[in-house]
C-alpha cells in the first residue's frame, strides 16, 4: 500500500484499476489475433485501493472453453448471475472519465467490448489517453515485448501473484501498485508523449510531424496492425 503514497488523494478519486477473467477459444500465436474471449467476471479498485466493483456474468458464448483451470470459475459459479451486457453496462457507468490502469488492457477492453445497437462485438471504447497499461509500459525489461503481470509484480513492488489460479482482485491490485510506484515518471512521460499532435489511432502511437506519422503508416507495425484489424472485422462480419 506504501506505493499509493505517490497518487495524490484527489488524484486517486479519478484512478480504477481493471482486471477481468475470461472464457474462450485458443489460438496458436500466428492466429492469436483471431481468438474470441468473453467475460465472465470484470473487478475494478480505486486509487485507494478499495474494491468498487467485482461481479460474474453468464458470457456471450456459453458454450466456449472455461478456462476454469485459469481463474477457477465454473459454469456453476454462474447460475443466476447477469448477463454480459449488464455487467458490461456496469463496467462503462464506473470507468467513464477515469484512468483505467490494468495489464495488457488491449485484451481486457477487447473481452468487455459489444454494440448493443450493431449487435456485434468492437473494443471496449475508453480513450486511449486514459489507459495505463503496465504491459505496455514495461515491453522488453524481462526479455519479452509483454513480460507478465507476475513477473512485474514481483520485479518491482516485492510481490508474489498468481501462485495458484489467477485472482482478478489480486492482479488488478498489483497493476495499481507497479503503476502507483512510477506514477509521476509516468504521468510526466505521458504528458510529453500527448503533447505531439499527429496520433495513428490504430497503433496508438504519437507523432512530432505529418512526415514522421507519413512514415508510420508506411511501416511494417502499421501495416501488421491494419492486416490484423481487417481480419477481426472479417470474422466479427461472419458470425452476425
Amino acid at each position: 500500500m506504501k506505493f499509493l503514497k505517490n497518487i495524490s488523494e484527489d488524484q486517486k478519486d479519478k484512478i480504477l484499476a481493471l482486471d477481468c477473467e475470461m472464457c474462450g477459444n485458443t489460438r496458436p500465436r500466428e492466429e492469436r489475433h483471431l481468438e474470441k474471449r468473453y467475460v465472465l467476471k470484470a473487478t475494478l479498485i480505486d486509487g485507494h485501493g478499495n474494491i468498487i466493483f467485482d461481479e460474474l456474468c453468464i458470457p456471450e458464448k456459453t458454450d466456449e472453453d472455461m478456462k476454469t483451470d485459469i481463474h477457477g470459475i465454473t459454469k456453476q459459479d454462474l447460475q443466476g448471475k447477469q448477463s454480459y451486457l449488464d455487467l458490461i453496462e456496469k463496467v462503462k457507468v464506473l470507468v467513464k472519465d477515469k484512468i483505467v490502469v490494468g495489464h495488457s488492457l488491449d485484451a481486457d477492453l477487447k473481452g468487455l467490448g459489444y454494440n448493443k445497437t450493431e449487435k456485434k462485438r468492437i473494443p471496449f471504447e475508453h480513450p486511449f489517453k486514459l489507459q495505463r497499461d503496465t504491459a505496455e509500459r514495461f515491453q522488453w525489461t524481462t526479455g519479452k515485448k509483454r513480460p507478465s503481470l507476475k513477473e512485474l509484480a514481483k520485479n518491482h513492488i516485492g510481490v508474489t501473484i498468481q501462485e495458484g489460479i489467477h485472482d482478478s482482485k489480486e492482479d488488478a491490485f498489483a497493476a495499481l501498485l507497479i503503476y502507483a510506484k512510477y506514477y509521476d515518471s509516468w504521468e510526466i512521460s505521458l504528458k510529453k508523449k500527448f503533447s505531439m499532435p499527429f496520433h495513428c489511432e490504430l497503433c496508438n502511437v504519437f507523432c512530432k510531424s505529418k512526415k514522421v506519422l507519413r512514415s508510420h503508416l508506411n511501416g511494417k507495425k502499421h501495416q501488421h496492425n491494419a492486416l490484423l484489424a481487417g481480419s477481426d472485422e472479417s470474422s466479427s462480419d461472419s458470425n452476425e
